[in-house]
């Protein structure tokens, strides 16, 4: 995938590429510029990639509550790899939240119930 300028944005999805590529640099500040009104806005996407930041502390304040809780709005937006990171969430714990392999695994089989294909 080539790199995106911002000028180059002409709908959600370069948007949202533009931001997974700022995140893998470590541009935090870009890729929330992107991130915050997309999520504003209810794309379930957006929603859960902004629920990764507060989980991993990326450009915002670590908050396993608010990673937990915009990730799970995603989930109810039907995004499944929302799903998928609240498995890895509860089973790699974080600051705030033990690990839980039973939640988990109902998280996993809520992603594959949805689509995501991640094994």
């Amino acid at each position: 995938m080539e790199d995106k300028d911002l000028g180059e944005i002409n709908n959600v999805q370069d948007a949202i590429d533009i931001v997974s590529q700022a995140f893998s640099d470590g541009e935090f500040g870009k890729a929330l510029l992107l991130l915050k009104p997309l999520a504003d806005q209810g794309i379930a996407e957006a929603i859960g990639m902004l629920g990764i930041a507060y989980q991993r502390g990326a450009g915002v304040e670590l908050d396993a509550e608010k990673a937990i809780e915009l990730l799970e709005k995603a989930v109810d937006m039907g995004d499944a790899v929302a799903a998928y990171n609240l498995g890895l969430l509860y089973q790699n714990g974080m600051p705030g939240v033990d690990i839980d392999m039973a939640v988990s695994q109902r998280y996993f089989q809520l992603a594959n119930e949805m689509g995501a294909n991640f094994e």
